[in-house]
């Protein structure tokens, strides 16, 4: 087994892999993980409210020599949040259990945070593989968000930051990282950890990335986007999925908008420009939403339940 940096080591990046059982998927993610031609790291597997009596997970993390955490609550990040300030290293950097990063991943993680303006870096998430009618279907409406195949560096004095962070993704948590100071700030007008309201397990069903992203530019902060920076997640496989996935991206699109519309009133504008221009240019999402079988009536469903879901997230603690 290749040795790698132990917890207790302080290496210069921990990576953080929130899982929730998925075991074979967690296997392989760690192998890669051991691949990595920078060595200087440690690797924390964040066990997300598993059953009592299942060590799954922490046996798999410690047959890789890695780390290991149980939260008890569920939620993709209360997990990473507990990951980050558990890890003992200035660099935090966050990958999905079914994600594969490529070999050189952390090196270009290193490489970007050597300059110290920058606070986040995002990578390019590619397809583990394109062969289903739902992979395909998927992948010709573009894949996964990336921000395409140039080196980006944004604050919010850039053009568009608001869009790109918080609406047309610069990328996924399958392929960021994050300076681990960020996580331990106590001032309420700075980002210090994922909106527990948001993401997998939680009462808003995704748009985790897009609010990290989104806070840390609005808080002053460069984050820069490396599409040398390569990791590869699954797409869905079946239709059925891929609708069932869209509808509920739909829900969560409905209630992030309402969040930053409500909670950073000086975007009111901004936002209500955006929702004109989109229904001005539907085209694209018809032919999407007739390619999976959604009705009208299922758009009205699943707008509504994402009103719901932010109704129900002021209630939650961030």
């Amino acid at each position: 087994m290749v040795s790698v940096a132990t917890m207790a080591e302080s290496p210069s990046i921990t990576v953080v892999v929130a899982t929730r059982n998925r075991p074979a998927q967690l296997a392989s993610c760690l192998q890669c993980l051991q691949h990595q031609r920078f060595r200087d790291f440690a690797v924390l597997v964040v066990d997300s409210a598993p059953s009592p009596d299942d060590f799954t997970a922490r046996d798999i993390a410690e047959q890789h020599g890695f780390g290991y955490v149980r939260v008890k609550k569920r939620g993709s990040s209360r997990a990473r949040n507990e990951g980050a300030r558990a890890a003992k290293s200035a660099i935090i950097a966050f990958t999905d259990d079914d994600a594969l990063p490529a070999e050189d991943w952390l090196e270009h993680i290193h490489s970007a945070m050597q300059r110290r303006d920058v606070s986040a870096v995002v990578g390019r998430t590619l397809p583990v593989k394109v062969e289903t009618e739902a992979e395909r279907l998927y992948d010709s409406w573009g894949g996964f968000p990336n921000a395409g195949t140039k080196k980006l560096a944004i604050d919010c004095e850039s053009e568009d930051w608001l869009e790109l962070t918080a609406f047309k993704g610069m990328g996924m948590l399958a392929n960021m990282a994050i300076r681990a100071g960020l996580f331990h700030l106590k001032s309420d007008y700075s980002w210090h950890g994922f909106d527990r309201r948001l993401g997998r397990g939680t009462v808003i069903h995704g748009y985790d990335e897009n609010h990290a992203l989104f806070r840390i530019v609005y808080d002053g902060h460069f984050v820069m986007y490396d599409p040398e920076m390569v990791v590869r997640h699954p797409y869905l496989e079946t239709m059925d999925e891929l609708r069932t996935e869209h509808l509920l991206n739909i829900s969560a699109a409905s209630a992030f908008s309402m969040l930053i519309y409500y909670e950073h009133p000086i975007y009111q504008r901004r936002l209500r420009l955006r929702t004109a221009n989109k229904l001005g240019g539907q085209e694209r999402a018809h032919e999407i939403y007739a390619a999976l079988g959604i009705s009208k009536w299922d758009l009205m469903r699943a707008r509504l339940r994402g009103t719901l879901w932010y109704l129900r997230s002021l209630f939650v603690a961030r």
